[in-house]
């Protein structure tokens, strides 16, 4: 997306989502059910830039790259002497 301030003034925004990962098996009796299940990567990415026309033929630009990422891995069923066995994180970079 893009937006002209003026003759020479230009912003503009980048947004996507460069990971997305959810696996969760319907067979609860599955062999590989222990394996880390279910599992969740999620990320998106913020690119705000501005511009600045110098001349006609010379244009110079600044932006940032921001990234949101999440984990969580789940590893197998629910063990009542051990307990939920999970991993969360989150973080921006």
């Amino acid at each position: 997306m893009t937006c002209q301030l003026s003759d020479q003034v230009y912003l503009g925004l980048g947004l996507n989502a460069p990971s997305g990962l959810l696996t969760k098996p319907d067979n609860t009796a599955w062999v590989g059910l222990q394996l880390p299940s279910p599992q969740e990567v999620f990320s998106v990415d913020i690119n705000p830039t501005i511009a600045y026309k110098l001349t006609l033929e010379f244009t110079i630009g600044v932006g940032a790259q921001i990234e949101y990422f999440k984990l969580r891995l789940n590893h197998g069923p629910f063990d009542p002497l051990v307990g939920a066995r999970a991993f969360d994180a989150t973080d921006w970079g």
